[in-house]
């Protein structure tokens, strides 16, 4: 199957994956816009709190429960996510009922009142999710990992904001910051599931015109230089374990090589088979929980690394992930494991509309476009060791690495 490109009459990429095996379709807008987009600190948190604010009524759906009834009214899933570089509202039903996501997505991306009312209860609720992320050691110590490998870069910004800022927001805020990224021309249909491309067209046509513009442009994002980055953290916590964040940043996502990073954070940690398990907790102990990842985005990407450890054997415990990362980068047949695994990650990826849907609005935000099962494989295969290790070099390099600690006092 491949993915069909059209566009709407109001000028936004159309994306559909049509799976005629499936009973369910899924339906998503990707807003081109995010929390890099905030004019901080007083805007800090607006593109997740409005993320929040779309679900709390509408012309059609007045009240947040009228919405997403009448997706749950039919066995459908609703839900949202906001980033660092965009927003994404999707919502599943079974392929009969498929005119109900868009019609909820229309109404949210267009028609939502943003009351007054609405907006002084649902500021109480995101700071609650504010303090619940403060509450956990492992989140709260990436987080500071974020902000102390960007700097002052946007992307080092936290997504939900601060409370301060966040208790601040008024629907005249909220409409500000919509009139600047949600426009026709700043978003992506992505449809995927048991319809013909031609029929998803039409309900996007019907439901999302609104007042266009032809001639208006998308957001332009304007790359950004880190400065006032850290090297070295410390932060004391009334907590029992040391959570200890080692991370890095690399180039743009549209790199190959930030590519061969994203493979190589595979082939150190993909599972409990892989290296930086095996090394830093099945044979030493160091740990109980350790795991990579990374994040690429438009500019500057970051490798990230996360090790909860009793604070004693933490210098240990970085000094074995830094070993892991240096042996590893030269390792054939630790890269064949990971492409076998990601092979067989990808066949489950593409089982479910709803993976699908998720995988390509992070495709649309990195690539452009999404991509199909056999692109993605393509893409994992043709990388070989030589470029993982001449990435690993570039980016990955002793001097390269930041690291935080959130440890207990004492």
């Amino acid at each position: 199957m491949e993915w069909v490109r059209l566009e709407s009459r109001a000028g936004s990429p159309v994306w559909v994956y049509p799976m005629p095996h499936a009973n369910t379709v899924a339906v998503g807008v990707h807003v081109n816009i995010g929390t890099r987009e905030e004019e901080w600190p007083r805007e800090a948190g607006i593109a997740h709190a409005l993320e929040h604010m779309l679900f709390q009524g509408t012309r059609r759906f007045p009240t947040q429960k009228d919405l997403t009834w009448h997706i749950e009214a039919v066995g459908g899933v609703i839900n949202a996510w906001t980033s660092r570089e965009m927003t994404f509202y999707f919502n599943c039903v079974a392929a009969a009922e498929a005119k109900r996501s868009f019609e909820v997505l229309s109404e949210q991306v267009l028609c939502s009142t943003l009351s007054s009312e609405n907006v002084k209860t649902e500021v109480l609720n995101v700071v609650e999710e504010i303090k619940r992320k403060e509450d956990n050691p492992q989140a709260l110590s990436m987080s500071m990992l974020n902000r102390a490998m960007y700097g002052t870069h946007p992307l080092s910004r936290e997504v939900l904001g601060t409370r301060e800022s966040v208790l601040a927001f008024t629907p005249e805020m909220f409409r500000v910051f919509m009139g600047r990224g949600y426009r026709s021309r700043n978003l992506t249909h992505i449809v995927v599931g048991r319809i013909a491309p031609d029929a998803a067209l039409r309900y996007i046509d019907e439901l999302f015109l609104g007042d266009v513009d032809r001639s208006e442009v998308g957001l332009i994002r304007k790359p950004h230089a880190i400065t006032g980055a850290q090297k070295d953290v410390v932060v004391v916590k009334d907590i029992q374990q040391a959570n200890v964040g080692i991370g890095a940043t690399f180039g743009r996502a549209d790199l190959r090589s930030s590519l061969c990073i994203d493979l190589f954070s595979e082939m150190i940690g993909a599972g409990m088979s892989f290296p930086l398990f095996q090394e830093v907790r099945t044979k030493r102990g160091l740990c109980y929980a350790v795991s990579s990842d990374v994040k690429r985005w438009s500019d500057i990407g970051s490798f990230q690394v996360y090790i909860g450890t009793d604070l004693a054997r933490a210098d240990e415990a970085i000094k074995v992930v830094y070993e892991v990362i240096q042996h590893s980068k030269h390792d054939g047949v630790l890269l064949s494991n990971a492409q076998r695994l990601l092979r067989g990650g990808v066949a489950f990826q593409y089982e479910s509309p709803v993976g699908i849907l998720n995988i390509a609005a992070y495709d649309v935000s990195s690539d452009g476009m999404p991509k199909t099962p056999a692109q993605r494989i393509g893409e994992i295969e043709s990388i070989g060791i030589d470029e993982i290790a001449s990435a690993v070099d570039m980016y990955l390099g002793p001097g390269r690495f930041t690291t935080v600690r959130l440890q207990p006092s004492g």
